[in-house]
């Protein structure tokens, strides 16, 4: 966490790095590169050793450290440079056709909140598209040479799943939403119309081509949201949120102004029409934890009143502080995605999620996702199922714009 904070210009880190760097043995930089990996910190990590120790020896701690990170760095340079330009194909064709679209999370990440585009990897594409248009996006990127790999119409149109896969002209993954949450089952907790979030978007530069973006409370919501559903356990996560938060309107500073946190004031009042306020004030209070977010302490407070639960949140978070996680399963992760409104809700889900690991431990049961015929990949339905799955989901938005 301290090489994190060092790459991200947290100033004092670099002493207590160096320190902590020199002490490694083999074993124990073994430990770091496998925590960098799960955390996919890798490029920052490096950074800070760099920073921490400017010229290292050969065969010095630092000096090792930082060549085993090499590949690490190099990938998500590389990750970067071809998704940027697959990024502008996909706004050739949806500016082309007229479509209202934003792009998301990685490439946005990496050349807007970071102090550098390498220090942020990230394996895709995402793309928010109108669902009243989603069958013209797809049309206008099939034109522009993108293949649509999802070939389950008839999964897809029994679950209506919030997110298509496309494979861009030069390999590059897209990941086609029309909603911010993929998972029906998991989309009917919360309120999240894609329309009003379009609506909101603005024009930025990302490395060098003008790409709709989401505007920054909905970036920051959305990223809670989307690190708190997968379980809030990476500092990769923790790192874009810390980033995004401070990038608020009225967030450059440590104390707030005359006016208060209007960033934060506008975030409470978005996650809370959104349902998502317990879980993107879970994620707050985290990632103030690796880079301090001006008015987190503000924003906790009011989107997760419980005293009992926050307190019941920091004990999980100290008893297993969320850098030390480095395999799936982990009580950090338990407690984002049980998290609710109260304790007693936070528990109950808690334990269904504890029940429902000890079940999938027995013997003959099926791991999810070993069903081919239960893949998007798998090749069933055709036009007709493709047209029923594009008119369900302009269904689900207009329910969604009526509540």
């Amino acid at each position: 966490m301290t090489a994190v904070r060092c790459a991200l210009g947290v100033p004092g880190q670099e002493p207590a790095l160096r320190a902590a760097v020199a002490a490694l043995h083999a074993a124990g930089r073994a430990e770091l590169l496998a925590r960098a990996w799960h955390h996919r910190v890798g490029p920052m990590v490096r950074l800070g050793v760099l920073l921490s120790t400017p010229s290292p020896r050969p065969g010095d701690p630092a000096a090792l450290l930082a060549a085993d990170l090499r590949a690490q760095h190099l990938a998500a340079s590389a990750g970067h440079v071809r998704a940027v330009h697959d990024l502008g194909l996909v706004a050739d064709a949806l500016d082309g056709a007229g479509l209202a679209w934003a792009a998301l999370k990685g490439p946005v990440l990496a050349a807007r909140v970071y102090p550098r585009e390498d220090l942020r990897p990230y394996g895709d594409i995402d793309v928010l598209v109108d669902p009243l248009a989603l069958g013209a996006a797809l049309r206008a990127l099939e034109r522009a040479g993108f293949q649509v790999l999802d070939r389950n119409w008839q999964l897809l149109r029994e679950r209506v799943l919030g997110e298509l896969h496309l494979r861009a002209p030069s390999g590059s993954t897209v990941d086609l939403h029309w909603q911010l949450v993929n998972r029906p089952e998991v989309r009917a907790r919360f309120h999240l119309p894609t329309g009003p979030l379009l609506g909101r978007a603005a024009r930025a530069d990302v490395a060098g081509r003008d790409i709709p973006v989401l505007d920054p409370v909905d970036t920051l919501n959305h990223l809670c949201l989307h690190a708190g559903l997968a379980g809030g356990d990476r500092l990769l996560w923790l790192a874009d949120i810390a980033l995004a938060a401070r990038a608020l309107p009225g967030s450059a500073g440590a104390d707030a102004g005359p006016g208060g946190w209007p960033g934060m004031d506008q975030l409470v009042a978005r996650a809370g029409q959104a349902g998502a306020g317990s879980m993107v004030a879970l994620m707050l209070r985290r990632a103030d934890r690796l880079l301090p977010v001006p008015g987190a302490d503000h924003a906790v407070a009011l989107l997760q009143p419980s005293r009992p639960l926050r307190a019941t949140l920091e004990a999980v978070d100290r008893l297993v502080p969320v850098q030390q996680v480095r395999r799936p399963g982990s009580l950090p992760r338990t407690a984002a995605r049980a998290v609710d409104s109260t304790l007693l809700g936070t528990l109950v889900a808690a334990v269904a999620f504890l029940r429902d690991r000890a079940q999938e431990r027995l013997p003959g049961h099926r791991v999810p996702g070993s069903d081919w015929s239960r893949s998007v990949l798998h090749p069933a339905g055709g036009a007709e199922d493709r047209a029923a799955f594009l008119e369900r989901v302009a269904e689900a938005e207009r329910r969604e714009l009526q509540c």
